[in-house]
């Protein structure tokens, strides 16, 4: 059982010892996050959902507009029927990362709050609807579909995180060389 009574299934048992095991946060961390994502998911009925793909897919223009951007069908089902409670972990953790490298960025180099999210925005991907992204965040540095996380992270396991960050120097943002990458058909 974890923290505030929740009650995790198998699955969700193997989410929490994957997250101890590789995210480097203690115990109690783990489950405050698990347990978050897990309400979440209980709040938009999604939990013990992972064909969220298949029934979104279906949509009308719901993978049209993204297909544009050189998302492939396989790429969406891919991303989406996976548990939805361990997309949701993906994503906090993401989150809980960027916010940490954030702080550390405005501590130790006496950046300002928006010079260390220009920072951000230079070593780490931002996930999200391009046409939502913020208004100093457009066209090739915008936010890219999340259905190319898993393309992305395939493709980044090739490379040290020293020649990762080599190539992205050559771009405005992560974004920016994900879709050059994307756009030369190398990603």
């Amino acid at each position: 059982m974890g923290l505030f009574g929740i009650k995790y299934t198998d699955e969700e048992k193997g989410f929490l010892k994957h997250l101890k095991e590789t995210s480097g946060l203690p115990e109690p961390e783990c489950k405050e996050l698990l347990n978050k994502c897990i309400k979440l998911a209980k709040k938009c009925d999604m939990r013990g959902v992972s064909n969220f793909g298949d029934m979104k897919i279906k949509e009308k223009g719901v993978f049209e507009k993204k297909s544009k951007t050189g998302l492939s069908r396989e790429d969406f089902l891919k991303y989406w029927n996976r548990p939805w409670v361990w997309i949701a972990v993906e994503q906090e953790l993401a989150n809980l990362i960027r916010f940490t490298t954030f702080s550390n960025i405005c501590e130790n180099e006496g950046l300002s709050g928006k010079e260390a999210v220009k920072e951000l925005r230079k070593i780490f991907i931002y996930y999200g609807d391009p046409e939502n992204s913020p208004p100093d965040v457009q066209g090739q540095d915008a936010d890219i579909y999340p259905e190319f996380q898993i393309r992305y992270e395939k493709w980044r396991v090739q490379y040290s995180p020293m020649e990762e960050r080599e190539m992205m120097l050559k771009y405005s943002t992560c974004n920016a060389m994900v879709r050059d990458l994307i756009a030369k058909g190398e990603l």
